[in-house]
């Protein structure tokens, strides 16, 4: 039924997604020209491809091509007429202004390299173009494998095919151990035991070989080496109050009323 509510509701979607005033309130005067109008605001919904940007800005971030990223949420946004996706974009773009790369940042060169693992598992090989070749000897030192090594690896298909496996299972033997080592790092640190808490980062820091993962260990062991357990709250010389059964405040004493005799009425 075409009730208020449902022509407000209505009425306030296809604002937002852009339709001009002159199409909206002629389609809101019948439910049949009011469905044809629904099924516009789902298509034009179905058809944004904003978070589609975003995400694939996103990655571009992360691998660093911050330029790539600009380019990504620019073109979409000339693309864009719905003002909700617009405002989307803008902040987006915004945000990526302000954007600057952290410790925690992996290296640009990861993003290709799972990639192209996630190719070669579902069975495409791998193809040692001069991209390839590159990209490859960039990612090398940063899973902390040696230039001999490298060169070795990249002879053939074969050979590059499980470099590039390797490169993949550091990556993630990496993460697991550095996830696994922070939860237990966190856990004996809240509970007053810092040394263990920098045992634990240190046995997980003498096994690990990729220098990402290292600086990140590292840089958690000075955290913990200057971390210092959060004050608990004082009370004020005012404001103490002893501990056991809660006391009343006292009432004040009050004279007892003197009450008259009352007069007894003339019969």
């Amino acid at each position: 039924m075409l009730t208020p509510k449902v022509t407000g509701i209505l009425r306030r979607y296809a604002r937002e997604l852009g339709f001009a005033e002159a199409e909206i309130e002629p389609a809101l005067r019948t439910a049949s020209k009011a469905r044809a109008l629904l099924r516009k605001v789902n298509q034009r919904v179905r058809s944004g491809r904003t978070m589609d940007a975003v995400v694939k800005a996103y990655a571009l971030r992360d691998a660093r091509d911050v330029e790539g990223a600009r380019k990504v949420l620019r073109d979409q946004l000339a693309l864009a007429v719905v003002p909700h996706d617009r405002n989307i974009l803008e902040a987006e773009l915004e945000r990526l202004a302000r954007w600057k790369p952290t410790l925690k940042t992996d290296p640009p060169e990861w993003p290709a390299v799972r990639e192209w693992v996630a190719r070669v598992k579902a069975g495409k090989s791998l193809r040692l173009t001069s991209e390839v070749i590159a990209t490859l000897k960039q990612a090398a030192p940063t899973v902390g494998l040696s230039d001999d090594e490298t060169v070795k690896g990249l002879r053939t298909v074969e050979s590059a095919t499980a470099l590039l496996r390797k490169m993949d299972w550091r990556i993630r033997r990496g993460a697991n151990q550095l996830e696994d080592a922070q939860f237990r790092m966190y856990l004996l640190r809240d509970t007053g035991d810092i040394e263990g808490a920098c045992k634990v980062m240190r046995d997980a820091l003498a096994v690990e070989v990729v220098p990402h993962r290292r600086r990140l260990m590292e840089h958690y062991l000075e955290q913990l080496k200057r971390w210092k357990p959060p004050r608990s709250k004082q009370t004020t010389p005012g404001n103490t109050r002893k501990a056991g059964k809660a006391t009343l405040p006292k009432s004040r004493k009050t004279r007892p009323r003197k009450t008259q005799p009352r007069k007894a009425r003339p019969s």
